[in-house]
């Protein structure tokens, strides 16, 4: 699979939110996850899994999260609302091991 992207500068950023600017985003926002990195290749890996090698691999779609994000964003939400029924949509994206990490953050 091929990825085209925008001219990069000779230096990379690694914060993800610099990352999607260069990449196109104008709100600041950043869709990517904090281990997103640009690679010198011109590739973008995820967790360090490179999002070419996965696409050629699986094909697309294909989902590539990584684990300690995931977990690490349920922790923030049980401490924001330590009251609240946290919940995941699985329409978002749910498989066995999704499921089971969330059941472990409920779980705490």
């Amino acid at each position: 699979m091929t990825v085209s992207l925008p001219s990069l500068p000779s230096s990379l950023p690694s914060d993800p939110e610099e990352l999607s600017r260069l990449l196109g985003a104008t709100d600041g926002l950043s869709v990517w996850p904090r281990c997103t990195r640009l690679e010198a290749d011109g590739d973008v890996s995820v967790g360090g899994v490179s999002l070419a090698e996965a696409t050629d691999r699986f094909g697309t779609p294909v989902y590539v999260l990584d684990e300690q994000e995931v977990r690490d964003r349920c922790r923030t939400y049980r401490t924001a609302f330590p009251e609240a029924d946290i919940v995941y949509s699985a329409k978002t994206f749910l498989c066995r091991a999704m499921a089971e990490i969330c059941r472990e953050r409920h779980r705490q």
